[in-house]
Parts: structure tokens; C-alpha cells; sequence
């Protein structure tokens, strides 16, 4: 009993010191690049997408369910985009100030946080584009 003990310690500093190690490799890439390329291509994505799906809007009539089913999409579209902008906001830091350490640290604190949120919001992305390209073939035949 004494060796699964020392087992499952062995397992908990493992798991706690690789989190700590991607924690300061992260908090040093912030402080060094001021935010992380994942979270600049993410904020660039979501900010194309919801201009995208304001002119896909703007482009339909909604004549025919096809039409109605594709401005749907597309205000979803830009609902979660937006969503995906105020996560990126919580994140980023003020690119006009000098970050500290800590302030580096906490930042990477909160990118890992919302990482969960992030994935959510571009899996449902995902989900809404394969519903367009399905809408979209529809629509052509």
C-alpha cells in the first residue's frame, strides 16, 4: 500500500511540475512578445469572422429557407466570435505599458484558464462552418 502511495505523490509533483514548467515558458514568451502568437491568430480569426458574417448577412435577401437558414448561421457566427474577442480581451495585456513578471505571469495564468473556453468557442466555429458548407451545396444543386 505504501508503494501506490509513493506512486501517486511521484504522479502529483510530475503533473505539477510539468504545469509549472509550460506556466513559465508561457509567462516568458508574453513577456518577451507581449501575447502569444495562438492568441493573436485567434483574435485575428474572430474578428475576420464576424466582418465576414455581417457581409454574408448584408448579401441575402432570405427569399428562401436556404437564404433565412444562412443569415442564422451567420449571426451565430458573429455571436460567438464576439464571445471569442471578450475572452481575448480578458487576456491580452496593454501593449503601451511594460509588462512585469508578474504581471507576465498572471497574464499566462489567465491564457490557461480560458482555454477550455477557447476550444468550446472554436469546436461550436467549426460546427456552425460545416452547417454552412452543408447550407451552401444545398443551395447550388
Amino acid at each position: 500500500m505504501e508503494a501506490l502511495a509513493a506512486l501517486s505523490l511521484a504522479s502529483a509533483v510530475v503533473q505539477f511540475v510539468d504545469f509549472g514548467s509550460r506556466l513559465v515558458s508561457k509567462t516568458n514568451n508574453l513577456r518577451e512578445n507581449g501575447f502569444s502568437k495562438e492568441g493573436a491568430d485567434i483574435k485575428a480569426a474572430a474578428t475576420t469572422l464576424s466582418r465576414l458574417g455581417d457581409e454574408l448577412k448584408a448579401s441575402f435577401s432570405a427569399t428562401s429557407p436556404e437564404e433565412e437558414e444562412m443569415a442564422d448561421l451567420a449571426t451565430r457566427c458573429e455571436d460567438i466570435a464576439g464571445q471569442l474577442l471578450a475572452v481575448m480581451r480578458k487576456i491580452e495585456k496593454d501593449a503601451s505599458v511594460q509588462q512585469t513578471a508578474w504581471q507576465s505571469f498572471r497574464q499566462a495564468i489567465r491564457m490557461v484558464m480560458s482555454k477550455d473556453e477557447l476550444k468550446e468557442l472554436t469546436e461550436r466555429i467549426g460546427l456552425i462552418r460545416e452547417t454552412m458548407n452543408l447550407c451552401l451545396q444545398k443551395m447550388m444543386w
